[in-house]
């Protein structure tokens, strides 16, 4: 009888909670290529609003080696440089979209690591961090 008595309470409090406004596929993507090419890393996400809506992205972490630039980062309103560490843009509603980086490693081998926090420009406690990891080989495989 007494747990009958909080179940209006329990529901309300449910019904209140802040439920996920930007999903991931996963928060860690990562791709390899060769040192002499560039290295496109692509994450998807979906925002499930009822009307499109603007994020803001920013970079959090970068373990590069030595000799590589800063990655560029995409999303679905186009493309900023390597010397961008903030952006704005915009999702659909209830559409898996991609948001990558482009790591350089200007002809050096190595791993990079680079995180980005995304978040509602109105609600930055409803951030995800999506971690990107780029390999580069001094040569191809077969």
């Amino acid at each position: 009888m007494t747990a009958l008595r909080f179940l209006p309470l329990l529901l309300l409090l449910a019904a209140c909670a802040p439920h996920p406004v930007l999903r991931v596929q996963t928060g860690s993507v990562s791709a390899a290529g060769i040192a002499g090419n560039d290295i496109v890393v692509k994450a998807r996400v979906r925002y499930s609003g009822r009307q499109p809506r603007q994020f803001v992205w920013q970079k959090q972490t970068e373990s590069l080696p030595a000799g590589w630039e800063s990655p560029s980062v995409c999303t679905p309103d186009g493309c900023m440089g390597p010397g961008f560490t903030e952006g704005r843009f915009n999702l659909r509603k209830k559409r898996w979209q991609e948001v990558y980086l482009t790591f350089y490693p200007e002809g050096k081998p190595g791993r990079a690591v680079s995180s980005l926090l995304i978040y509602p420009t109105d609600e930055p406690e409803r951030a995800i961090t999506i971690t990107y990891a780029a390999n580069a080989d001094s040569v191809a495989h077969p």
